[in-house]
C-alpha cells in the first residue's frame, strides 16, 4: 500500500497525495483543522497511525511511505523523524519501505534509520 505523508502544524502525520485537501493546505494547518475534511469517496482524511494499525493487525500488507517535500527542508526532516518514530514504535519497520523524490529527504531517511 503506497501512501504520501504530510505533517500538520501540531505534528500529526496526515495521509494524502496532495499538499491540499478541499482548499486546505495540510502542512500549514493543525490536525483540528483537517480532521473533518472528506476525501472524494466520503471518508475523512486518515492519519498514518490508522495505516500502521492495519499492518500491526496482521495480513500481508506492506507500506510504501512517500515523503513529500514540505515548505522547508527542516520541516521535511521533522516529518521523516516523526514517521520513523511512529513506524519503530509500531514495530513494523520490516514491513515498510520509504521513498521521496527529494534526494536530501532520502539521505535523511537513511541517516535516521539505517535499516530503512
Amino acid at each position: 500500500m503506497e501512501l504520501d505523508v504530510w505533517l500538520t502544524t501540531d505534528d500529526s502525520i496526515i495521509v494524502n497525495h496532495d499538499a491540499t485537501l478541499n482548499d486546505v493546505t495540510i502542512q500549514t494547518s493543525s490536525y483540528e483543522q483537517v480532521k473533518n475534511l472528506q476525501l472524494s469517496n466520503g471518508e475523512y482524511v486518515p492519519r498514518l497511525q490508522d495505516f500502521l494499525k492495519l499492518v500491526q493487525d496482521g495480513g500481508k500488507v506492506k507500506l510504501l511511505i512517500e515523503f513529500k517535500a514540505h515548505s522547508t527542508l527542516a520541516r521535511s526532516y521533522e516529518c521523516v523523524q516523526k514517521v520513523m518514530d511512529a513506524v519503530n514504535s509500531a514495530g513494523i519497520l520490516d514491513r515498510c519501505e520509504f521513498h521521496s523524490q527529494n534526494n536530501n529527504i532520502c539521505a535523511q531517511i537513511t541517516k535516521i534509520e539505517p535499516r530503512a
